[in-house]
C-alpha cells in the first residue's frame, strides 16, 4: 500500500495564515479580506504554487490562482440585461438552404452567443465585437 506524503506547509504561509486567521477572528462578515492579506497570498502563490497556497491559507483556489495570475476584477455574475447585435444576414437562396451551419460561441463570463448559416466575414465580425465586449 502506497503511503501518502504529508505536505510541508512553508514557513512564509504559515506567518500568513496566523495575520489571515488574525483577520477571520476580528472581521465583520459583510468585509472582504485585505488587499494587503491578497497581494501577499498571491506572492506566495506565486512562489510556492497556487494549490500548495491556497490550502495551507484555506482560501478558494480559484480566486487565488486569478489573483496569482493579475486578475483583481471579481467574477462578473450574469446579468439580465443583455446585449444584442443585430446583423441582417443577405438573402438566402434555395441552393444555400441545403446547408445548414451553426457556431456556438461562448466567453469565460458566462455569456454565449449562436450564429447560424452565416458566411466566414460575417461570423469573424460578430465573434470580435462578442469577445472585444467580453474584455
Amino acid at each position: 500500500m502506497a503511503s501518502k506524503r504529508k505536505k510541508v506547509i512553508p514557513q512564509p504561509v504559515s506567518e500568513l495564515r496566523v495575520q489571515i486567521d488574525e483577520w477571520r477572528g476580528s472581521k465583520d462578515k459583510k468585509h472582504r479580506m485585505p488587499k494587503k492579506l491578497w497581494e501577499e497570498s498571491a506572492r506566495l502563490a506565486k512562489r510556492y504554487g497556487v494549490s500548495l497556497v491556497a490550502e495551507g491559507l484555506a482560501l478558494g483556489y480559484t480566486s487565488l490562482k486569478q489573483k496569482a495570475h493579475g486578475n483583481w476584477d471579481p467574477v462578473k455574475k450574469k446579468s439580465d440585461s443583455g446585449v444584442f447585435v443585430d446583423i441582417t444576414p443577405p438573402p438566402i437562396s434555395t441552393s444555400s438552404m441545403m446547408s445548414f451551419n451553426e457556431i456556438e460561441l461562448h466567453r469565460p463570463d458566462g455569456h454565449w452567443v449562436v450564429i447560424r448559416n452565416a458566411d466566414s466575414n460575417c461570423v469573424s465580425k460578430v465573434a470580435g465585437m462578442f469577445f472585444e465586449q467580453g474584455r
